[in-house]
């Protein structure tokens, strides 16, 4: 009977959250979205759930962000509270301590001044696009590093939570892995070769840098 008693309780407590965001400044009615009017995404109650893994599989280290959600039902949603679970992959607004609200079917999300795309289905922060639609994308990936022992390299614990980095190129649909060094970049960018090497050397740029590689690529494309 008690714990009839609390399932109830806690479905109009979630009642009550869902018709206001945890931020009360994003005026967010969460039920709204995931009824038939809305239908972009699901409630979760799994965010608290065991996991001995230590970290978090979320890419900001808080929810504290404004943002700009694109559907592909051409809605579009502002809020403040987000954040992008690396482990299913989709952005999520907290409710309360245990549940979160789960985007589904969004193909676009501005946050904090940063573009993050859905291209097949997975997705990816825009870090530069040029006038013929060349897209350099990053992917952020979660993994699971386990503790191991110092003197034999045995797997001793569950570890924690590490996000690493790759990076593309999507043109014409395709999707093609860009490794950030000498030889790939110059490879890609062969029609210009000369050009581009006298651009890194004269402003010391480097091949294996992020912004410096969005610098190269914007000196190519003024060309």
């Amino acid at each position: 009977m008690k714990s009839i008693y609390n399932m109830k309780l806690k479905f109009i407590w979630l009642i009550v959250l869902t018709t206001v965001s945890l931020k009360a400044q994003t005026y967010m009615n969460y039920s709204s979205l995931s009824s038939a009017g809305g239908n972009i995404g699901t409630i979760d109650f799994s965010i608290n759930k065991d996991n001995d893994v230590e970290g978090s599989s979320y890419l900001f280290k808080d929810w504290d962000n404004s943002a700009r959600i694109y559907s592909n039902n051409q809605q579009i949603i502002d809020l403040g509270n987000i954040n992008l679970d690396l482990k299913i992959a989709k952005f999520a607004s907290k409710i309360s301590e245990d549940s979160i609200f789960v985007f589904d079917d969004i193909y676009k999300v501005k946050i904090n001044e940063r573009i993050f795309s859905n291209i097949k289905n997975n997705f990816y922060e825009v870090l530069y696009t040029d006038k013929d639609n060349f897209i350099f994308l990053k992917k952020y990936i979660l993994k699971v590093e386990p503790e191991r022992h110092k003197i034999t390299n045995t797997v001793i614990g569950p570890g924690r939570y590490e996000i690493e980095s790759k990076y593309y190129i999507y043109k014409n649909n395709e999707l093609n892995k860009l490794v950030l060094n000498k030889k790939y970049i110059l490879e890609m960018l062969a029609s210009k070769n000369s050009l581009i090497s006298k651009y890194q050397k004269d402003y010391k740029l480097s091949y294996s840098k992020e912004e410096d590689v969005i610098k190269i690529f914007q000196y190519y494309n003024s060309l």
